[in-house]
């Protein structure tokens, strides 16, 4: 399944599906959780792929993903088996099920059509998307200007690394979660999680950026990636040293790395605004956060998180 959807022949490459990945996001689930993935086949030919997992907690993780096979045409009578799968596989569960539509080419797909049919629910997600097709220079010529030369004060002072399965080990990564659990004031999450990040980088499903002051380890951040898209996952910074532009290097040299080893486009993550959603305000820190990442460039997307 990962390599079919790592294909450049496949609708929604947003979703990153590498099986380590998987065993990472099952191991923060909360709940019975139950892997519902499947391919659907017609004459041989795998047409569309459903990818997720169902749950009995509400406060589910992971967002699914469906794949269509790009520039095919797929006759009504064949989604509709394909919906008498979904259904029996998925959908017969009467568990928590939660569906990120990427909106291709700005439209909603069949299956989010079909669910909204059934009652489910959607909400407006925003992401900052940033193009890597772009040359170097432009990229940084889009930068937020007062960036630039925070980004130039991290790579001379804290000189980041780019930690890959080539010379990654359990001490820099156990470095980033001590890092993570001094800044936090507690452990958010067991030993085991960090050492499946640890495995996605191992297994060329991620990398780790980080940036050292007096040998110390003061930033870090985790990127995942598939074939076409790199996706901002977590980061720690020491907070005493706030005052000074910890990560904003990490995050351009992040950028560079994932444009390297050839991915088309890098996901900074959701984005908080004001008055969005109305329901539950975001925080300070949120509004801070998205902020932040708006300041690299990209354009902001618009998805539809849709839950039955």
């Amino acid at each position: 399944m990962n390599e079919i959807i790592a294909g450049k022949q496949w609708v929604w490459p947003n979703w990153l599906a590498g099986n380590v990945h998987n065993n990472y996001i099952r191991i923060q689930e909360r709940g019975d959780v139950e892997n519902k993935s499947f391919i659907f086949l017609w004459n041989n030919n795998p047409l569309i792929v459903f990818f997720g997992f169902v749950s009995s907690d509400k406060n589910v993780v992971d967002v699914p993903g469906c794949y269509y096979k790009k520039d095919e045409y797929i006759a009504p009578k064949v989604f509709k088996q394909f919906l008498h799968e979904f259904e029996s596989q998925v959908l017969s569960a009467k568990k928590h099920l939660w569906i990120r539509d990427f909106m291709h080419n700005g439209s909603i797909s069949r299956l989010t059509k079909i669910m909204l049919e059934k009652g489910a629910r959607s909400e407006h997600v925003f992401s900052n998307v940033l193009d890597l097709s772009k040359e170097k220079e432009e990229i940084h010529k889009n930068i937020r200007a007062s960036y630039k030369s925070l980004i130039n004060w991290g790579i001379r002072e804290l000189r980041p690394r780019v930690f890959t399965q080539d010379n990654i080990d359990w001490n820099i990564v156990n470095e980033f979660r001590l890092l993570h659990i001094h800044e936090a004031g507690k452990e958010v999450r067991s030993e085991m999680t960090w050492r499946k990040q640890m495995d996605m980088v191992s297994h060329f499903e991620a990398f780790i950026v980080c940036g050292y002051s007096n040998n110390e380890m003061v930033s870090a951040g985790l990127f995942s990636f598939n074939g076409t898209n790199c996706d901002y996952q977590v980061s720690a910074s020491k907070r005493e040293l706030f005052d000074k532009p910890l990560f904003h290097s990490l995050m351009w040299s992040a950028m560079l790395h994932a444009k390297i080893i050839g991915c088309k486009w890098f996901e900074f993550g959701d984005l908080s605004f004001l008055h969005h959603p109305s329901d539950q305000l975001p925080t300070k820190k949120e509004l801070g956060i998205s902020n932040f990442k708006s300041g690299f460039g990209g354009n902001t997307k618009l998805f539809l998180d849709v839950r039955i």
